[in-house]
């Protein structure tokens, strides 16, 4: 099942259908023009019987909640648009949840199959153009870390093949509101 169906929700259906899989349902807070069966509510869409996997593209501060819920329902495949959760509290918890389930979850960083992301690994890891990077310095606009940020720092993990280390954030300017809103500070 899809939970959510906006931009993120249409594109992951349409994938699922190209590759061949079924969809049994759609939940989204708003009735869909779709031939598929339309679920209101999350926690009814998740109690139906039978799902192998999900797919959540709903607005990022609901993602703690239908995570949480869906592997203590026992969902096994959980996919989950960024980011997952909000808070680095939620993500432990989530984390401790998931070593005592069977539940796999993945959050969804599809840049990494871009053209552009391809390009760069072909010239930074195999035709050495820089030599071996040993770190990598970011500079992102409004929003930063919260917004595309956490694509960087995939990308880095990606790059260097090894996890992040650490993370530094300085804000440039305090009185700029985070575009993604205050649940994101």
């Amino acid at each position: 099942g899809i939970i959510g169906y906006g931009r993120m929700g249409k594109m992951y259906h349409d994938v699922l259908k190209t590759l061949g899989f079924d969809t049994e349902f759609i939940c989204d807070i708003e009735k869909k023009d779709t031939n598929l069966k339309i679920i209101l509510d999350y926690k009814e869409a998740l109690n139906t019987p039978n799902i192998d996997g999900i797919i959540i593209s709903t607005y990022g501060p609901t993602h703690y909640e239908i995570v949480k819920y869906a592997i203590n329902r026992g969902i096994k495949y959980i996919i989950c648009e960024k980011p997952f959760t909000t808070s680095l509290r939620h993500a432990q918890e989530i984390t401790e949840l998931l070593k005592k389930s069977n539940s796999k979850l993945t959050v969804s960083y599809l840049r990494r199959f871009s053209d552009s992301y391809s390009s760069l690994i072909k010239e930074i890891n195999i035709n050495k153009k820089i030599g071996v990077p040993k770190s990598i310095i970011i500079t992102c606009g409004a929003g930063g870390i919260s917004t595309v940020g956490t694509h960087f720092l995939d990308l880095c993990t990606y790059l260097l093949n090894e996890k992040v280390i650490s993370v530094v954030g300085f804000p440039i300017n305090k009185n700029l509101p985070n575009p993604r809103g205050d649940e994101f500070e």
